[in-house]
């Protein structure tokens, strides 16, 4: 699984970093193989915007969330792509029954 994260128009702390990347990696717990995740973070005004893209061998989930705190966008971006990915390793899963 490649995990790339692309920062427009501000550089992300070291520390914040390593803790977005560890999270990310949780979504390596599914069956099913993700063979990438796009993490693409903006800075507009004050406003923090985060997009999480994954990409599976069938699939591509888009998550998308803003806040004045880059943490607070990336978890609130983060539970709604975990929650696709569950979607689909049920939906995937009950299939194969």
């Amino acid at each position: 699984m490649n995990i790339k994260i692309i920062t427009r128009h501000f550089d992300l702390t070291e520390n914040t970093r390593k803790i977005i990347e560890q999270k990310l990696k949780k979504l390596e717990k599914f069956d099913h193989k993700i063979l990438n995740i796009d993490l693409v973070m903006d800075m507009e005004s004050s406003r923090r915007k985060v997009e999480i893209i994954v990409k599976t061998k069938k699939s591509i989930l888009k998550a998308k969330s803003e806040n004045h705190n880059t943490l607070t966008a990336f978890n609130d971006a983060f539970k709604k792509i975990e929650s696709q990915v569950r979607k689909l390793e049920d939906k995937l899963s009950h299939h194969n029954e």
